[in-house]
């Protein structure tokens, strides 16, 4: 009997333990209420997050199409920025399945989880790793404040590219 009694709290307590989760650092993000596709945003950052914000979507045809599949190359870009508390900034674009940033010249092919491949590449005070997950093309980008000296090390950039993670709208 007593067995009975507990596997039935087991059951009890672990129903009631199940809600949808949230992304842990995304909770009201406002400016893209009209974007049609599921996107991804890092749970890892190597910083403390204050922010997250749009700071730029851009729709060039009128109505996007329902499959991100056939999206073409410039029907939009999202840019997302996550702010800390002393001034750091990473941006997340997000674009098209076909607009894969193919103007880096110096890009360092670069191996991500789950055998995924990225480019990575430091030009003109723009830290940049780009990569394709689940059909949108996202590029991680980061200003730095100093020529010739990387904000982050591509390890740090790799793990935020590694943490994309749904973010339920």
């Amino acid at each position: 009997m007593r067995i009975k009694i507990i596997i039935a709290l087991v059951f009890i307590l672990s129903g009631c333990n199940q809600e949808v989760s949230q992304h842990p650092i995304v909770h009201n993000l406002k400016g893209i209420e009209e974007f049609p596709y599921d996107f991804k945003l890092p749970t890892y950052l190597p910083y403390d997050v204050k922010e997250v914000r749009v700071y730029d979507y851009i729709q060039i045809i009128e109505e996007l199409p329902e499959r991100l599949a056939d999206a073409k190359t410039n029907d939009f870009a999202l840019s997302i920025g996550i702010g800390g508390y002393s001034e750091e900034l990473i941006f997340i674009e997000m674009t098209p399945p076909n607009n894969r940033n193919s103007n880096h010249l110096s890009a360092e092919q670069i191996v991500l989880s789950g055998g995924r491949e990225g480019l990575y590449s430091y030009v003109n005070n723009k830290q940049t790793l780009t990569l394709n997950d689940e059909g949108l093309n996202y590029s991680i980008i980061v200003f730095t404040h100093q020529e010739g000296k990387e904000l982050y090390s591509q390890e740090e950039l790799i793990k935020v590219a590694n943490s994309l993670t749904l973010v339920n709208r």
